[in-house]
């Protein structure tokens, strides 16, 4: 997880899926816009979010490609989520 916001707004969300999302947080000299990546153990760019990250958002994307979070049940999977550009689609 690539976090450029000031705020860090995914800092803590990111904790739930410690040991399979590192987090790295701060500024950049060019964020192409961006407010947040996730990206894949592979290096592609799994999603991409607006300038102001929501941390919803991001639970059902990181949900998506690495499982549940530790506060989440087998069934949470995302469908399909707004403010995040798929980079490809499954």
């Amino acid at each position: 997880m690539l976090d450029f916001s000031l705020g860090r707004a995914l800092q803590v969300a990111s904790k739930a899926w410690e040991g399979r999302i590192r987090y790295a947080g701060g500024p950049v000299r060019d964020d192409l816009g961006l407010g947040a990546v996730l990206v894949r153990p592979d290096g592609v760019a799994a999603r991409a979010s607006a300038p102001a990250p929501n941390r919803d958002t991001f639970e059902q994307a990181a949900a998506r490609w690495f499982g549940p979070s530790r506060n989440q049940g087998p069934s949470s999977r995302m469908n399909g989520v707004d403010g995040y550009a798929r980079a490809h689609p499954s």
